[in-house]
């Protein structure tokens, strides 16, 4: 933590240190910075957080296989998650399912969250296809479909213009007794 001659916090450890990651050429790696820093799990996902509002997307993908490069213990959905929607946001979907094949073979149990992340990724550049195989393997392994789940699925058919793609799962959804949004 940093703090001014009053003891007053002016920046803690995982802002300054993606305040210094921010400031990086892009040639230079993430490891220049996070050299011999322990980084807890907390402060991990204040940095993923901080670059991913930062729209510094790479760099989120970047320090999350830089933590697991070091072994970062208990990374869970939630840091995975935050670099999914940095994919997301950057329209990268390979990277999203790059880095939710990571945290499946990593042992994170998955969830709506993880699975949730993974929808949107497909919903924001239109992969309906890839959008499928997520939910039919999420519904597999016994995770519970949510509105969000449906919202996303129909919205990656509505950009492909799979319209009877998007039917059948509004059809799903109101059996499965899930209200639609409005």
């Amino acid at each position: 933590r940093v703090v001014d001659k009053d003891g007053n916090r002016i920046l803690d450890i995982g802002g300054f240190l993606s305040h210094a990651i921010s400031l990086l050429p892009k040639e230079k790696p993430v490891k220049t910075v996070l050299a011999g820093e322990k980084v807890s799990p907390s402060v991990l996902n204040e940095v993923l957080q901080n670059l991913r509002r930062r729209k510094y997307f790479s760099r989120v993908k970047e320090v999350l296989l830089w933590a697991l490069e070091r072994g970062a213990p208990k990374l869970t959905v939630k840091h995975f998650s935050v670099a999914i929607s940095a994919c997301r946001d950057a329209s990268d979907a390979s990277s999203a399912l790059e880095i939710f094949n990571i945290m499946t073979r990593s042992g994170v149990v998955l969830d709506t969250v993880a699975y949730g992340a993974m929808l949107s990724a497909c919903d924001q550049v239109g992969d309906w296809e890839l959008a499928g195989v997520m939910h039919r393997r999420m519904l597999s392994e016994g995770v519970a479909a949510n509105e969000t789940t449906y919202t996303s699925l129909i919205s990656a058919c509505a950009k492909a213009g799979e319209c009877s793609t998007a039917e059948r799962y509004f059809a799903e959804m109101q059996e499965a007794g899930i209200p639609p949004n409005t």
